[in-house]
C-alpha cells in the first residue's frame, strides 16, 4: 500500500509538472495584450473670424483635434463680447493665447491675453497690451528664441515689440521702424539666426538681428504675380508666405548665409495664414474671401502638400495651433 501511494503522488506531481510547461508554453507563443498603447495628446487649433476689410464683432473660434486627419471638435468660441475685431493669434505657450485685435482699423488696437484651462474647456481673460505704438495689429509672433512678442500695425510704419518680466506681464521693448511707406501685414521669425520677415502687400521684409538686441533692415523680396501678401509662419526652418491674390502659399528654404531660396508653391483658395500640426503633418490654411479653412496632409516622399477637406467657417483671419499639452499620453 506505501508503494502504491508513493506512486500516485509521483504521478500527481509529474501531472502538475506538465501543466504547468504547458501554461508557460501558452504565455510564450501567445503573448497577452499590451495593456498601454501610445497615444498622440490631442492639440488645440484657434482662428479668428476676421471680415476682408474691417469688423466689429467677431469671435475667435477654438476646435480640438485628437490627430492627423482626424475630425475636429469643436469646443467653447471665444466670445465677439471678448474680443475687438479680431486678426492675429498666437500661443506664448500652450495654455495661454494672444489675440491682436484689428479694431476696425480705428487706431484702438490691442493684444488680448488669454488663458486657457488644461482641459480645453474653459478659459479666462487675462491682461490688454496697448501702448508703445500699438495701433493697427494684423499678425503677431514670438521670437522662438527669447520670446519676445512682435506686433504688426497695418499702416504707422513702427512695428512694436514686448518682452515678459518674470510675472508674465508685457513691458515694451520699442519699435521697429520699415524702411518704406508700405503696409505691415505678416511677422515671423526664424529660429536659426532671428531674422525677422515682415510682410507687405506686395513684397517680405527682411531684418537681422544685431548683438544688442537692435534689427537692421537687408532687403526684400517677392513673388511672382502676389499683390495681396499677409501672413507667415515657420514649419522647422522652412517659411511659408500666403498670398491671398493668387491662391498660393509659398515655400522657402535657407541657404548657408541665411538667404531665402524658393522651394515651391501649394495651391489654397486665398489663404490669409497657415498653421501645422505639432508634429508637422497636417497643414491648415484659412480663406479670407470666402471662408473655409482647408487641411492638407504632408507627402513626405514627394515634399509636397495633399489637400484631404475644408471646415466651414466664415471669413478667416489669423490661425494658430497650441503646441502638445504633453509629448505623450498613456492610453488604458
Amino acid at each position: 500500500m506505501r508503494y502504491c501511494k508513493i506512486a500516485i503522488f509521483f504521478f500527481v506531481l509529474l501531472l502538475g509538472l506538465a501543466w504547468i510547461a504547458n501554461g508557460q508554453t501558452y504565455q510564450k507563443s501567445n503573448p497577452a495584450p499590451a495593456v498601454d498603447a501610445i497615444e498622440v495628446a490631442p492639440f488645440h487649433l484657434v482662428f479668428a473670424e476676421t471680415p476682408v476689410g474691417s469688423g466689429y464683432g467677431q469671435p475667435v473660434e477654438r476646435y480640438q483635434i485628437k490627430s492627423v486627419g482626424v475630425t475636429a471638435h469643436r469646443l467653447s468660441d471665444i466670445p465677439k463680447t471678448m474680443t475687438d475685431d479680431p486678426a492675429g493669434v498666437t500661443f506664448r505657450n500652450p495654455l495661454e493665447l494672444f489675440v491682436g485685435n484689428r479694431s476696425a482699423h480705428s487706431g484702438n488696437s490691442s493684444v488680448m491675453v488669454f488663458y486657457i484651462d488644461e482641459s480645453l474647456q474653459t478659459f479666462t481673460q487675462g491682461p490688454v497690451i496697448t501702448g508703445n505704438s500699438v495701433s493697427d495689429v494684423h499678425q503677431i509672433a514670438f521670437n522662438p528664441v527669447d520670446g519676445e512678442l512682435f506686433v504688426t500695425n497695418w499702416r504707422s510704419g513702427l512695428m512694436s515689440r514686448f518682452t515678459f518680466d518674470p510675472q508674465g506681464k508685457a513691458v515694451p521693448n520699442g519699435t521697429i521702424s520699415m524702411p518704406d511707406p508700405d503696409e505691415q501685414l505678416g511677422v515671423a521669425i526664424r529660429k536659426a539666426d532671428e531674422q525677422l520677415f515682415v510682410s507687405s502687400y506686395t513684397f517680405v521684409r527682411r531684418f537681422t538681428r544685431d548683438p544688442g538686441g537692435t534689427y537692421t533692415y537687408v532687403s526684400s523680396f517677392s513673388m511672382p504675380g502676389a499683390t495681396h501678401i499677409h501672413f507667415m509662419k515657420f514649419l522647422n526652418d522652412e517659411l511659408y508666405v500666403c498670398d491671398i491674390q493668387t491662391s498660393s502659399i509659398y515655400r522657402y528654404n535657407f541657404d548657408a548665409n541665411g538667404d531665402p531660396v524658393p522651394n515651391g508653391v501649394v495651391s489654397g483658395v486665398h489663404p490669409v495664414d497657415v498653421a501645422f500640426s505639432p508634429d508637422g503633418r497636417e497643414m491648415f490654411v484659412p480663406n479670407h474671401i470666402d471662408g473655409g479653412i482647408s487641411r492638407y496632409e504632408y507627402d513626405a516622399v514627394n515634399d509636397d502638400w495633399i489637400y484631404t477637406s475644408t471646415m466651414a467657417t466664415p471669413q478667416l483671419g489669423g490661425v494658430a495651433i497650441a503646441p502638445k499639452l504633453s509629448q505623450l499620453t498613456l492610453k488604458r
